[in-house]
């Protein structure tokens, strides 16, 4: 009797210590997450888990780590454009003129539309846009700088930030036609990559810009193959991705293109969310019928 019950209560320490493991594994793999969030370091993770393993409580502290601010380098920096700018509106501006010089000229309608184009999403009074009219030139005059003002906002900004400076960047980059050129195009596919904007994010946000997109499309008017392809690269999933795969990257864009987060934007973002939540909610209800939601 004193042998089973010894038994017994080695069996219920080892099955309270495996709860113990799992529960300081998950705390830490928790813990390490919003620390690599918030310093966006690999690094910061490995550290960051091993310590809360170690020391579970080290847990309540990770929330108040602050954010890494990842910087413009210090040569642009402490260039006399953007001394005492903010950088991301400086780093919009110098896109702009970037965009706007990118055919070797800059027109009144461009100086337009810029102005209009940031001054109405930012909310900037003409005196407030003149200030960046340095960074602006500084971008005119420094195509190449391309990449270290979309490493900045891709680095420093979430997912629907940098949609949504994209989309400005095409109205900007957009002729009279609301066309946008085969080399511009390009170039404005390498800032998306740099921002980490998917292609099939790139194609909606440049039909919607030019005019392209049809709010009536029937986009079931394929083959299931295709479809399958074509409705999880909207949804930003692998074809054989599982539903709840599926199901976890459609509740992240849903909530990323709710109406909450433009209704104080200009109506051609309201327009683009409205949009891409169409298609959003398209290809979510076709995946869920083919994927075995139901």
């Amino acid at each position: 009797m004193e042998f089973i019950i010894g038994l017994l209560f080695n069996i219920g320490v080892g099955v309270f210590n495996i709860f113990v493991l799992f529960f300081k594994v998950v705390i830490a793999f928790i813990g390490g997450s919003v620390i690599m969030y918030k310093r966006k370091s690999m690094l910061a993770f490995v550290i960051g888990a091993i310590l809360i393993f170690m020391y579970p409580f080290l847990v309540l502290f990770a929330g108040l780590l602050p954010n890494k601010v990842f910087n413009l380098r210090k040569e642009i920096r402490t260039h006399p454009a953007f001394v005492g700018k903010n950088q991301l509106l400086a780093s919009v501006f110098a896109l702009s003129g970037i965009i706007a010089k990118f055919d070797g000229k800059v027109t009144k309608e461009e100086i337009r539309k810029i102005r209009v184009y940031i001054g109405d999403f930012f909310g900037l009074s003409s005196e407030n846009i003149n200030e960046y009219k340095d960074a602006f030139e500084f971008g005119k005059n420094n195509k190449d700088e391309y990449v270290e003002f979309a490493s900045f906002i891709a680095n420093n900004y979430n997912h629907l930030v940098r949609n949504q400076l994209l989309f400005m960047l095409m109205l900007i980059a957009s002729e009279e036609d609301r066309t946008i050129t085969s080399a511009m195009e390009d170039f404005l596919r390498q800032i998306a990559a740099t921002m980490g904007i998917s292609a099939s994010e790139f194609k909606f946000l440049q039909m919607q810009a030019t005019g392209e997109y049809s709010a009536n499309a029937d986009f079931n008017a394929e083959p299931q193959e295709n479809l399958i392809k074509k409705y999880t690269a909207i949804l930003g999933v692998s074809a054989d991705a599982t539903f709840a795969e599926i199901k976890k990257a459609y509740r992240t864009l849903a909530k990323e293109y709710h109406p909450d987060n433009y209704k104080d934007k200009p109506i051609d973002y309201i327009t683009m969310a409205e949009n891409r939540m169409r298609e959003i909610n398209v290809a979510y209800e076709y995946l869920e019928k083919v994927k075995g939601g139901h």
